[in-house]
């Protein structure tokens, strides 16, 4: 992987888990350590991502939604955009991970980031080949 920080699990040399808190959008914090993390396995790729949204946050949109994340590495982008469910402190919206190395919150939700103080979600997806 290109040179992407690995997370201490139990066996980091069969499955690792990457950390993806670099790609956050700015503003956005982890929950706690590992909290922002995918992992590829074979044609698949797992996301398990847990953030703050500090007070003053301003989200940025491209691609119909609020990013979450940007320009995630190739070995880490889905084949295909997937949509999932991510809990917004206590309400649920939609999650989607795109082609384009991003993971968006759509605006059609009506649910802006800035005005929540966590968020969280885990999504699988088909990877990028």
């Amino acid at each position: 992987m290109a040179n992407l920080a690995t997370l201490p699990t139990r066996y980091p040399d069969d499955k690792p888990w990457f950390d993806l808190k670099d790609f956050l959008a700015p503003g956005l914090v982890p929950r706690f350590t590992g909290a922002c993390a995918a992992q590829p396995d074979g044609n698949t790729i797992k996301y398990a991502v847990r953030i703050l949204i500090p007070a003053g946050f301003v989200p940025v949109s491209a691609g119909g939604g609020w990013v979450i994340m940007q320009d995630l590495p190739p070995e880490l982008r889905v084949g295909a955009a997937i949509v999932g469910v991510a809990a917004y402190n206590i309400a649920l919206t939609q999650v989607v991970a795109d082609t384009a190395g991003r993971i968006l919150i759509p605006t059609r939700t009506g649910q802006n980031p800035a005005n929540e103080t966590e968020i969280g979600f885990m999504l699988t997806g088909w990877r990028k080949g």
